[in-house]
């Protein structure tokens, strides 16, 4: 058939104005309120938790029964008390009823006790041309009727224990006292503050613990935790009360502070840190030393149940994690050797470590002066902590992580590498330096290489190493020349970060470019120049020269006595052998030596102070001992006496 012209114009019309009706009819369909995206909104507002928009969209029966503030409050102390996260909702069908619609959905989130998941259903009905939900506690979780709540009950997990290599506690979960008041008990005023006084905190502290909301006349308000051994008398006083409780203890207290460090309870920022990780705002954490190094070990994972509670009981459990005990940390630490080396340091500031040199196995680590953990575990005054930030020996402070100048301790790493270089021999003469002073040339201007002692016979390692001779040790760094100086050192751990639980910085001589400046060279060989070394690194060093030049990688986890290699064959065993020999030499001058130990002493001079240090070895420890501010008690010769004492100690 053929159309006109005409005719196609009208035909085209007609089709466009039954596609526009047809449009038409599809977007009035689709613009108009459906069951569908009624419950779409509400979904998205649901995943957002934004609950204004989701009562919102309630039906009016559900808002008759369920008002505003109850609504909001439900979902967000609900929500935010199991640490609800991640949440997807599935649309399962959408299907009629009597009322309207039905959606059946499946919701998933992640909480504080674990995954939870549900199938559920919801009524959508239709007022005044729009969908609305009807609502109930249902919503929140299956096992809910109106008027429920929902508790968190928790099981704590014990908190694993740090143990020495003997199994001995030096951290664990112990019984202590919970000293507290009963308020309608009280006598009198004059109680508060002899309770206080008694305890050691303030009577504001007191009274601030009985100021809260909950307090009441007959109820027990715990004021302070003690040690089950304080000797704390109570018997007069009528308002007083004790009960035992368990708290994390320290048998050991100061004698391993350092080392063990201490717990407290967790604040708001570590709380967000960890969050997800079994802690609540009552949990205990790490702050130092191994408590803090070792905390996702230690801590393990608390059990944590969501419940529903009705009329005042719980019926229903909706998710439970099993408690997990955290584990224990055993140590190469052994502490009968760790309160030997407390006991020749604990009047001073300084540092005492104590290694196998023939596995790295570290037996002692001590730091003095130091302070109790008790006191942080179970709750310090702000007294106890000014008392403590405000000591100018600073107790917290961890000195045998610290780095300092070695003084001549170092003369026997200079040594080793001399020999093990050729820059000498062990016979070589390098001479004496006339009047105890010494300069390479006159471009040093006034600038000499002083020594204390004049001797007898040949300027010899061994005759430096037992009259502490500087200028030979000058010698030796100036003959090695920058270069070689610093790749021996380097082969001994230099600018290297050891692999070691505690933070230590790498030892350092300074950049590279200071030994290129002849006088900075020769002040490192016997110790000086911009040597900063920790009294690890240095005594797992004299460890190396025991190990026949193997450097042992020092370590703290026990291992049954397994040998840890830092650096293999780091000086030769010929190098090493001589070292020794020459240590023994040198350790006899101070007299008894039942221990065969051998050793050299160090008198770093800081500025105005001087750090002691005296380094001693034999076949079963590697002893370093430095004590902080001996420049009015005689530098070094002060800790001659401190590592006899010890040595003694150690053969008993």
């Amino acid at each position: 058939m053929n159309l006109t012209k005409k005719q196609m114009t009208i035909l085209g019309s007609a089709v466009v104005a039954v596609v526009i009706i047809i449009g038409g009819i599809f977007f009035y369909r689709n613009a108009q309120p459906s069951a569908d995206s009624a419950w779409k909104k509400y979904q998205e507002a649901w995943i957002k938790k934004d609950y204004e928009s989701m009562y919102a969209m309630l039906s009016t029966q559900a808002k008759e029964t369920h008002d505003h503030d109850t609504f909001i409050k439900k979902y967000q102390n609900i929500y935010d008390g199991i640490e609800a996260s991640n949440i997807k909702i599935e649309t399962k069908d959408i299907l009629d009823n009597d009322q309207g619609k039905t959606a059946a959905y499946h919701l998933s989130m992640d909480s504080i006790a674990g995954p939870i998941a549900f199938d559920q259903t919801v009524e959508i009905v239709k007022e005044d041309g729009e969908y609305k939900l009807n609502w109930s506690y249902a919503q929140i979780f299956p096992q809910m009727q109106d008027g429920d709540g929902i508790t968190i009950s928790t099981e704590d997990a014990k908190r694993g224990d740090i143990l020495d290599r003997n199994n001995e506690l030096l951290a664990t979960d112990g019984e202590v006292l919970e000293v507290g008041v009963v308020p309608g008990k009280l006598s009198s005023k004059n109680e508060i503050k002899t309770l206080a006084k008694r305890l050691d905190i303030s009577a504001d502290a007191i009274e601030q613990a009985m100021s809260a909301s909950w307090v009441k006349d007959d109820l027990f308000v715990p004021v302070k935790t003690i040690s089950k051994d304080t000797d704390f008398k109570y018997d007069d006083l009528p308002g007083v009360s004790v009960h035992s409780t368990t708290a994390r203890i320290y048998p050991y207290k100061e004698l391993c502070a350092h080392f063990t460090g201490y717990v407290q309870t967790i604040n708001a920022e570590e709380l967000e840190a960890h969050q997800g990780q079994g802690y609540t705002a009552t949990s205990i954490i790490g702050k130092s030393g191994l408590e803090s190094i070792y905390e996702s070990k230690l801590h393990g994972q608390s059990g944590i149940a969501i419940q529903v509670v009705r009329n005042g009981s719980v019926v229903d459990t909706i998710q439970k994690s099993e408690v997990k005990n955290g584990a224990n940390i055993k140590t190469t630490i052994d502490v009968n050797v760790q309160k030997k080396v407390y006991e020749q340091l604990k009047k001073d500031q300084g540092a005492g470590v104590v290694m196998k040199p023939d596995t790295g196995e570290v037996l002692a680590l001590v730091s003095t002066p130091a302070y109790d953990p008790n006191d942080f575990s179970l709750g310090m005054s702000n007294e106890k902590w000014n008392e403590l930030t405000k000591d100018s020996d600073n107790p917290l402070e961890n000195r045998f992580t610290g780095l300092y100048a070695p003084g001549s301790t170092f003369k026997a790493i200079t040594g080793v590498a001399g020999l093990d270089t050729k820059a000498m021999s062990a016979e070589d003469d390098l001479g004496q330096a006339a009047n105890k002073k010494w300069q390479k040339d006159s471009s040093w201007g006034d600038y000499y290489v002083t020594t204390t002692t004049a001797y007898d016979g040949a300027a010899n390692l061994e005759n430096a190493m037992i009259y502490s001779d500087n200028t030979y040790f000058a010698k030796v760094a100036l003959k090695m020349g920058a270069s070689s100086y610093a790749k021996q050192l380097d082969a001994y751990g230099f600018n290297e970060k050891m692999d070691f639980p505690f933070a230590v910085k790498a030892s350092s001589y300074g950049e590279a470019s200071d030994l290129e400046k002849d006088i900075t060279l020769a002040d490192t060989g016997y110790g000086q120049g911009k040597l900063q070394v920790s009294p690890i690194h240095l005594t797992a060093m004299y460890a190396m020269i025991q190990n026949k030049g193997t450097l042992p990688m020092p370590y703290l986890l026990y291992q049954d006595g397994k040998a840890k290699v830092w650096k293999e064959q780091a000086v030769s065993e010929t190098s090493a052998a001589i070292m020794q020999k020459d240590l023994i030499a040198s350790y006899a001058q101070f007299g008894e030596n039942p221990a065969n130990a051998g050793g050299k002493t160090g008198t770093a001079e800081v500025g105005d102070k001087e750090i002691g240090w005296l380094c001693s070895i034999n076949q079963d420890y590697a002893i370093t001992l430095m004590v902080d501010h001996t420049e009015n008690v005689g530098g070094s010769k002060y800790v001659v006496p401190l590592m006899q004492s010890l040595w003694r100690s150690l053969l008993e």
